[in-house]
C-alpha cells in the first residue's frame, strides 16, 4: 500500500472519530471561556426581574426574563428550572433549555407551597420540597416526567453530592440533617442540627462538613467535623477560637476553607475568612461589619468565590452579589439588588 493511500486512510479515520466522538453535554454561555466561569443570579430590579448570567467581569446577560421568580437551579448543560409564581396560590416549575432556547411547564403545585430547587449535575432529575396538601421532598424525573415521593416529611433545605450518589436535606419538625442514598433512598445518617451547621461536600463527593452546636447556650457552633459517607465515619476539625462563630463552611482545597464567621453572640454581622484544617485564620476576604455574607459558592476551577451581601446599617439597602479571585485579591460587584448567585456546575 502507498504512503499517498496510508495517508488519505489516517485522515479518513480522524474524521471517523471525531464524528463518533460523543458530544459535550456542557453549555458554554457566550463570552465565557468554558462554562464553570458562568456565574447567574436573580435580579429584583423592577424594569427586568428575572434571571441573568455573566462571564465574570463581562456585561450581564438576561436568561429568564419575568415577574415573580422565586427560586432557580442550574444544570452542567445550562438548563435552568426555576418556580414562578404567576398570580397569589399559583406557583410552577419551568425547566428552560438555553441550547433550544425553550421552555415548558413541569409541575403545578396547585396551591402547595413549593421550594429547595436542586437540580442534579447531569440535569436528568430535579429535587423540591413541598408543603401543603402534598406535604414532602420529592424527585422528578426530568426524562419521564415521573414524580416520587422520597420523605413524606417537610424539609426547608435540599443539597445532592458531587457525585450523585447521596441526598441531603434538613427537617424543621424533627430538628434534623438527614443523608440518603439515591441509590435505594436508604437512610444513612441523622443529625441534629440546622442548615447554618451544615457544611459543603468535597469535590469528589464522599465527605462533607458539619457543625456541632454548643451545649451552654453562649454561642451558636463549638466545633466542625468531617463526615465520611462511605467509611461512616468523623473526625474532628477546626475548633473555634475564643468567642467566633464559623457558619456554612465549604472546602477551599488543599486542607483549607472558607467560612461565614462571627465575633459575638449579638453581632447580625458575618464576614468571609479563609482558614485551616487547624481552625487558625489564613486570610480575611471580607472585613467590613456593616454587611453580613452570605451564600458561599467556591467555583474551584477558576478560584472564584462568589456570595451575597446586605448592608445592615441601611434599612433602604438591597442585596448585592460580588466575585472574589483568590489569584489576584480582587472583589468585583457582579450585580445589585440580586440574590441568589450560583455556578453553572
Amino acid at each position: 500500500m502507498s504512503s499517498k493511500t496510508l495517508f488519505i486512510l489516517a485522515i479518513l479515520l480522524l474524521i471517523l472519530s471525531i464524528g463518533c466522538a460523543n458530544p459535550s453535554t456542557e453549555l458554554v454561555p457566550e463570552g465565557c471561556d468554558n462554562a464553570s466561569s458562568a456565574v447567574y443570579y436573580l435580579s429584583r430590579e423592577i424594569e427586568q426581574p428575572g434571571i441573568y448570567l455573566t462571564c465574570v467581569g463581562d456585561q450581564p446577560k438576561p436568561v429568564i426574563l419575568g415577574e415573580g421568580i422565586q427560586e432557580y437551579t442550574v444544570s452542567a448543560a445550562g438548563n435552568i428550572v426555576y418556580a414562578q409564581k404567576l398570580k397569589p396560590g399559583e406557583l410552577k416549575f419551568w425547566l428552560f433549555d438555553q441550547k433550544q432556547n425553550q421552555k415548558n411547564e413541569i409541575q403545578d403545585c396547585k396551591g402547595d407551597r413549593c421550594e429547595s430547587l436542586v437540580m442534579s449535575p447531569d440535569g436528568r432529575n430535579l429535587f423540591f420540597s413541598r408543603y401543603g396538601e402534598s406535604t414532602g421532598l420529592y424527585q422528578f424525573s426530568l426524562d419521564r416526567s415521573e414524580t416520587t415521593l422520597i420523605s413524606s416529611s417537610y424539609s426547608d433545605w435540599i443539597d445532592i453530592s458531587p457525585s450523585e450518589d447521596y441526598l441531603r436535606f434538613h427537617e424543621p419538625g424533627s430538628g434534623l440533617i438527614r443523608v440518603l442514598s439515591l441509590d435505594d433512598y436508604e437512610l444513612l445518617f441523622s443529625f441534629p442540627g440546622d442548615t447554618d451547621l451544615v457544611g459543603s461536600w468535597d469535590t469528589v463527593g464522599q465527605k462533607f462538613i458539619m457543625g456541632e452546636r454548643n451545649v451552654n447556650g453562649e454561642l451558636l457552633v463549638s466545633e466542625f467535623v468531617e463526615i465520611d459517607v462511605i467509611s461512616r465515619s468523623q473526625s474532628r476539625l477546626f475548633s473555634l477560637p475564643l468567642g467566633i462563630e464559623y457558619f456554612r463552611p465549604i472546602y477551599a482545597g488543599d486542607d483549607t476553607y472558607f467560612v461565614l464567621s462571627r465575633t459575638g453572640v449579638r453581632n447580625n454581622s458575618r464576614v468571609i475568612q479563609r482558614i485551616a484544617r487547624s481552625g487558625d485564620i489564613l486570610q480575611t476576604i471580607t472585613n467590613d461589619i456593616a454587611f453580613d455574607h452570605s451564600s458561599l459558592q467556591w467555583n474551584a476551577e477558576d478560584g472564584l468565590l462568589a456570595y451575597q451581601r446586605f448592608d445592615i446599617t441601611q434599612s433602604s439597602s438591597s442585596p448585592e452579589i460580588l466575585v472574589w479571585d483568590i489569584n489576584t485579591g480582587k472583589t468585583l460587584i457582579v450585580a445589585r439588588n440580586a440574590v441568589q448567585p450560583q455556578w453553572q456546575d
